[in-house]
């Protein structure tokens, strides 16, 4: 009698963006958390510790600091 255990299932970077909804990109310049398994040089990362980074994270900086307004100060000021 064979014993079947449950297939773990983890993400990649292209679907952890898409979980999130974010840009892969945004992902990958966001300084994701360490991979929760690796297979060969391809990262996975389960839900749940997905859920746990992103909620984490201050969405109003982004991965490069605080946004600034590129608007130009009016002429004369």
């Amino acid at each position: 009698m064979s014993k079947h255990t449950k297939t773990l299932e983890f993400l990649s970077v292209t679907e952890a963006a898409q979980y999130l909804g974010i840009s892969r990109q945004h992902f990958t310049y966001s300084n994701p958390p360490e991979p929760t398994a690796r297979i060969g040089k391809t990262q996975g990362w389960s839900k749940e510790v997905l859920d746990e980074w992103f909620a984490a994270l201050d969405h109003k900086t982004g991965p490069k600091g605080p946004r600034t307004s590129k608007k130009s100060s009016p002429k004369g000021a």
